[in-house]
């Protein structure tokens, strides 16, 4: 308590970043009420303690007193740490497949929407790839489901080496996976990426003694030509994907 001895409110909560002026969003909130005499409740901020970054949510009403001058500030803050941990991993378990670890079906929407939004404001494209493994299911018929789910995630670990910062690999469900591609303004790249994710997922794959042999079929729909949300683009992906099944 003395090392925070007559530390301005707003120091003692920005820890290291007073210095760096880096100041997380709910500091600003917390500045701007303190300024205009606001009161505040839920605002949650990180908060450095001893080192180590803990999360603290405050409420505060300025006090007045009976002329009417302003006497400071009133609240009362609690550690919301744990709290916090547990909902970022109901929201992580909620966005990511158990077994690849990939995003899965609801976050690859999310991010294909984000896309379609930001490439239609910088007026560019965007674009998505459904990919759909060819000779899967006799693997998984025949060898059982511990080793389909065994070459699942070495499917998934090649996808994952594909991938730069542009795009973002998904599972969809089943032997079913997905690209988003944030910036598809070179068409000639995205074709590149579609060819190279079939040859690197047709080499073999060894899993437990086994020497197994699978293909990839993709398909592929590019904004705004192909559709310009995520719904109809997913639409235009599964039909390509389709077509690109029935001419092997």
């Amino acid at each position: 308590p003395l090392t925070i001895n007559g530390m301005p409110f707003l120091q003692v909560l920005a820890g290291p970043s007073w210095e760096s002026g880096d100041f997380s969003a709910g500091l600003r909130l917390v500045a701007d009420k303190l300024k205009n005499r606001e009161s505040f409740r839920d605002i949650a901020l990180p908060v450095t303690v001893d080192g180590v970054e803990r999360w603290w949510e405050i409420a505060a009403s300025p006090r007045f007193d009976g002329s009417g001058h302003f006497l400071g500030f009133r609240g009362v803050g609690s550690d919301v740490t744990e709290q916090r941990a547990s909902a970022d991993k109901i929201n992580r378990m909620a966005r990511f497949d158990m077994l690849t670890g990939l995003p899965n079906r609801l976050y690859v929407n999310e991010s294909l929407a984000k896309a379609v939004v930001e490439a239609e404001g910088w007026k560019s494209r965007c674009a998505f790839m459904m990919i759909d493994l060819d000779r899967f299911k006799a693997v998984n018929d025949t060898l059982g489901h511990p080793i389909g789910d065994r070459l699942l995630s070495h499917v998934s670990q090649r996808l994952a080496a594909l991938v730069t910062d542009n795009e973002m690999v998904g599972r969809l469900g089943g032997d079913e996976f997905a690209v988003v591609v944030r910036d598809a303004s070179d068409p000639f790249g995205v074709e590149q990426l579609a060819r190279r994710i079939i040859e690197t997922l047709s080499r073999p794959y060894e899993v437990d003694q086994h020497t197994l042999h699978i293909g990839a079929s993709v398909g592929v729909a590019t904004s705004p030509r192909d559709g310009n949300t995520a719904e109809t683009l997913i639409r235009s992906a599964d039909l390509a994907l389709y077509r690109s099944k029935d001419r092997g």
